[in-house]
C-alpha cells in the first residue's frame, strides 16, 4: 500500500544565511511582530523582508536599513554591524 505524502502547509522554516537576517527577524520575534506587521511598518513587501531575513537579499539600500532600523526601533548602527559582520557559520557534527 503506498503512503500518502503531505506537503507543510506555510513557507518552509529556513536557517538566516546572515547576521543580518538572523538579527532582523530576532528583533522582530522580540517585538512580536508577524512578517507582515514589520513590512507595513517599512512600507516594503513582505517576500522583501523574507529575503532578508533568510540573507537572500544582500545588499539594502540606505533607505532600507533606515526603515529597518527604526520599525524595529533601533538606531541604523546596530544594523549597519551586523551587516558587516562575517557570516554565522554552522557546526556540522
Amino acid at each position: 500500500m503506498g503512503h500518502l505524502l503531505t506537503r507543510p502547509r506555510g513557507r518552509p522554516k529556513m536557517k538566516p544565511k546572515t547576521m543580518l537576517g538572523l538579527f532582523i527577524k530576532e528583533r522582530r520575534e522580540e517585538l512580536g511582530l508577524s512578517v507582515h506587521e514589520l513590512a507595513d511598518r517599512c512600507d516594503l513587501t513582505e517576500s522583501a523582508i523574507y529575503y532578508i531575513e533568510r540573507g537572500d537579499r544582500k545588499k539594502l539600500q540606505p533607505e532600507t536599513f533606515a526603515q529597518l532600523a527604526t520599525a524595529l526601533s533601533l538606531p541604523v548602527e546596530a544594523l549597519f554591524a551586523k551587516a558587516v559582520s562575517p557570516r554565522k557559520e554552522e557546526v556540522v557534527t
